[in-house]
């Protein structure tokens, strides 16, 4: 899916957390993310993911998230593309934004990634700076509830 000139670096924690989920939605969240990074970095690049177990505090609520305080899993998910300039970075989440072509696709991955993640109660957060890249970090509120 991501081709030959993009390399995939991966850092999974081995015990992470677990949460509740719909697993098709979750693997709707790693398409997209991949989909939109492979744009980002027009067939050459590095795309990085990483898991980790986090506690957020007020202090992250009040700084860059809407998340709840608590226990959270989080994915980090970071490519080497040219980066989201800030006015772009405004309209990112919203349905029928795109920096793409808009007959290649109609502007709806990271909509639907934020609806899927709100649905969770989690949150996500983006850092990009200009020819860097981008990171997003996504927070799912850890489940309590065995495992069946």
């Amino acid at each position: 899916m991501l081709g030959e000139g993009i390399t995939l670096e991966t850092t999974l924690m081995p015990m992470i957390w677990s949460i509740k989920a719909e697993p098709s939605q979750i693997g709707q969240i790693i398409i997209n993310m991949a989909i939109n990074a492979y744009d980002a970095m027009q067939g050459e690049g590095r795309l990085t993911i990483e898991t980790s177990n986090v506690i957020l505090d007020n202090n992250c609520k009040n700084r860059y998230l809407q998340a709840e305080p608590g226990e959270y899993i989080a994915w980090t998910i970071s490519d080497t593309g040219a980066g989201i300039s800030a006015e772009a970075k405004a309209h990112i989440f919203d349905p029928f934004f795109s920096t793409k072509e808009t007959e290649r696709r109609p502007g709806f991955g990271l909509a639907t990634v934020l609806n899927i993640i709100k649905q969770h109660k989690g949150d996500i957060s983006v850092d990009s700076q200009a020819g860097k890249g981008t990171t997003f970090r996504i927070y799912l509120p850890r489940s309590r509830e065995p495992m069946l």
